[in-house]
């Protein structure tokens, strides 16, 4: 979708999410990994994304990246456009099969996972006990399922689907859900990750240019 030359003012790209987004963190960690010169900013999801729904994202929903004169909404395709557009390092395996697994993981995370406590952030109301368990005890299903012994959630390579994982860990804990001592290979998998430079600059003290706004009014930039 193109958007409006009135935002021809913005900078070579801007992505847009919202503090407790799943996705938008997932996105963040992925710009973090390539190096990628992005101006993140986060928005006030109680505001009326006005401006969004009328130029950038008919679903008026968070992730949004712009870049150059065009828009990108849903997350894994932004995602995939960052892989593309910044080809070092690789964040997808070369493997045609491979790769559509990786597809099919993220896929899933957003249909198992991040849909369902998508509604619960936009409520601000926690999720039930016992959506919370059934969640974590997938999470810790889909270790022990696709996990052969490696480094990674897929594997011995870093790809798109632990930034996605990884974003879905860190939202459970927020929302008080802790993986328990017995899963303690995945407990360990979460420490060595937010130990990754790209998931530490995702903190907001590591980001001082990072602030919360409406997308009413266009913005302005430093």
């Amino acid at each position: 979708m193109m958007y409006n030359t009135m935002e021809s003012h913005l900078p070579l790209a801007t992505l847009y999410t919202t503090k407790a987004c799943i996705e938008g963190h997932a996105c963040r960690i992925i710009i973090n990994e390539k190096e990628f010169l992005c101006n993140v900013e986060f928005v006030d999801d109680n505001a009326e994304p006005q401006q969004v729904l009328d130029y950038w994202n008919p679903y008026g929903e968070s992730p949004i990246l712009l870049d150059r004169d065009f828009a990108l909404y849903g997350s894994h395709i932004i995602a995939e456009y960052l892989d593309d557009r910044v080809r070092q390092p690789p964040l997808m395996p070369t493997d045609s099969a491979v790769r559509s697994q990786a597809r099919l993981l993220i896929h899933r995370f957003q249909l198992d996972w991040i849909d369902k406590l998508k509604v619960f952030e936009k409520r601000k109301h926690k999720p039930n006990r016992n959506l919370r368990e059934r969640i974590l005890q997938e999470v810790i299903g889909y270790w022990q399922e696709y996990n052969c012994g490696g480094e990674f959630l897929m594997g011995e390579e870093y790809s798109l689907v632990d930034c996605f994982y990884v974003a879905v860990l860190c939202h459970l804990r927020k929302i008080d859900v802790e993986i328990p001592k017995e899963a303690w290979k995945l407990k360990a998998y979460l420490e060595r990750m937010e130990e990754r430079d790209a998931f530490k600059k995702t903190r907001e003290h590591l980001e001082p240019n990072l602030y919360i706004k409406s997308l009413k009014q266009p913005s302005s930039y430093v």
